[in-house]
């Protein structure tokens, strides 16, 4: 009885909406405005400069054993003919399910004229577990052989493809075919609820330039629109907003038609440096339905070498 129960709850976790504690989460915010990776593969060393992206995202303010947590390093730098290569690590972990995925991206810049366009490519693997630490979560037979299955099967390949383009007067467009492997084709495990398209569009309009020697810099304010097909779900439409005032300090403001919101502060330093910090009303539930509040991710930036 007790392998039969257990065989029930893997499915759950890993075939069913039932698990609301990750379908509930959107993506980071800090890859809407700061970090276009994550976003696209196609942004993969946008910028001439090698940067470090880091981002840890818990739920908050009342935390408990086995909530989702979040995390990504990504490292990338623009080769001389203006593509880029990169290399992503992002581990998800909610409950019993804990999610591991090393990406290598590359894009290569096809821009002639004054639109510039740009195709990228993410090739890596994806490692899913039953995490158990000291038998809290799961209520069973810890030996059970579905359990050891699971844990036992072999790294999925993993893939993604991007496209960007961005017109002479700063308008970007950025489409993600986000994972084209393991989860959704190839998995014995397989899974609902993931992200099978993902759309943004943004642009910048400058306000100004300050005056003051302490707080230099160009004002602006960047409008973002963006769509996700999730599968199981349907639509989500995420809209958004950052107010950059003279590269001193920035606000950021999400809403999501899953009637999420988000808002952050964004603290740069000597454009070397980057500090954001972004609150995410969205709820996570117990088992019993209770909400227990939404999630804050802090967001890391240093630029290692390169220009503006």
């Amino acid at each position: 009885m007790k392998n039969i129960l257990n065989r029930i709850l893997i499915f759950l976790i890993v075939a069913s909406p039932c698990i609301k504690v990750t379908a509930q989460l959107n993506p980071s915010p800090s890859q809407y405005f700061f970090n276009q990776i994550v976003q696209s593969v196609a942004a993969t060393g946008l910028k001439d400069a090698t940067r470090l992206d880091m981002s840890f995202r818990n739920v908050v303010p009342n935390s408990f054993f086995g909530s989702p947590v979040n995390q990504y390093v990504t490292v990338q730098s623009q080769l001389s003919n203006g593509a880029g290569v990169g290399l992503q690590f992002n581990s998800d972990n909610a409950g019993l399910l804990t999610r591991n995925r090393v990406l290598g991206s590359y894009a290569l810049d096809l821009s002639k004229g004054s639109t510039r366009v740009r195709l990228g490519a993410g090739l890596g693997i994806l490692m899913s577990r039953i995490n158990n630490k000291n038998g809290t979560l799961l209520r069973g037979d810890l030996n059970d052989p579905a359990i050891a299955e699971f844990n036992q099967q072999k790294m999925d390949i993993d893939g993604t493809l991007g496209l960007m383009i961005e017109t002479e007067k700063g308008l970007q467009l950025l489409v993600s075919l986000p994972s084209i492997g393991s989860i959704q084709q190839f998995s014995k495990f397989s899974a609902v609820n993931y992200t099978v398209l993902n759309t943004m569009v943004k642009k910048r309009f400058n306000l100004g330039q300050g005056g003051n020697e302490y707080v230099k810099g160009m004002s602006s304010i960047e409008p973002i629109l963006g769509y996700r097909l999730i599968k199981g779900q349907g639509g989500v439409i995420d809209a958004g907003v950052f107010l950059n005032f003279q590269e001193w300090i920035g606000f950021t403001a999400m809403y999501h038609t899953n009637s999420e919101y988000a808002f952050g502060i964004n603290i740069p330093h000597k454009d070397r440096f980057m500090f954001n910090f972004t609150y995410n009303t969205g709820k996570v539930y117990t088992k019993n339905y209770m909400s227990v509040g939404g999630t804050l991710e802090g967001h890391l930036m240093i630029k290692l070498a390169g220009s503006k």
